[in-house]
């Protein structure tokens, strides 16, 4: 063979090669479009799996691969290990009682949440001694370091010298949390 001939098969034998290689490639790309469009388990609203006939179900949501032919995704989403963390996610805190004072039949107290620095928040006060309860709501503003529930004054007629039992809740869009339950001398 001369060095003309061993060209041509050399051309040729590229040439071949190129044109598997993109029937291979179209292929793998005919595979994934039609993969993405048939149907797949997908979660429904009481989060069970719900599946195509002839497809195994699964115990978690599938996100297929975007089909090739969608220019607004370009890169596939994968189902998550763990679930996220919704974006409203309210924080866990607990009021505390600063200072407590009673007279006549009125008790007023202060009370914060540290570490919090919040608006809109409410703070509600239930004072109980056997089956006499009052409870009454106070708006919360926010502070350098915390939110204070101010100076909150009940007054009832069902106040009697005695141990009370005080309670705090806080409540916002960000933040809730109730106290334990003080006991205190009226």
């Amino acid at each position: 063979m001369n060095r003309k001939s061993t060209a041509i098969w050399i051309v040729g034998a590229v040439v071949v090669v190129g044109a598997g290689i993109g029937v291979a490639a179209h292929a793998v790309a005919t595979r994934d479009s039609s993969a993405a469009s048939s149907p797949r388990p997908s979660a429904t609203s009481t989060g069970a799996a719900s599946t195509a006939p002839g497809v195994p179900p699964t115990s978690t949501a599938v996100n297929p691969r975007p089909a090739a032919s969608d220019p607004a995704s370009t890169t596939p989403t994968r189902p998550s290990a763990t679930p996220s963390t919704p974006a409203t996610a309210v924080k866990k805190v607990t009021p505390l009682l600063s200072y407590y004072a009673f007279s006549g039949s009125t008790l007023t107290l202060g009370a914060g949440v540290n570490g919090l620095v919040d608006t809109g928040g409410t703070c509600t006060v239930t004072a109980s001694r056997g089956d006499s309860t009052v409870t009454q709501r106070f708006s919360a503003s926010p502070g350098p370091t915390s939110t204070d529930c101010g100076a909150m004054a009940l007054t009832s007629p069902r106040f009697v010298h005695g141990t009370w039992s005080l309670i705090i809740a806080y409540s916002s869009l960000r933040a809730s949390g109730t106290s334990a339950a003080m006991q205190v001398t009226l």
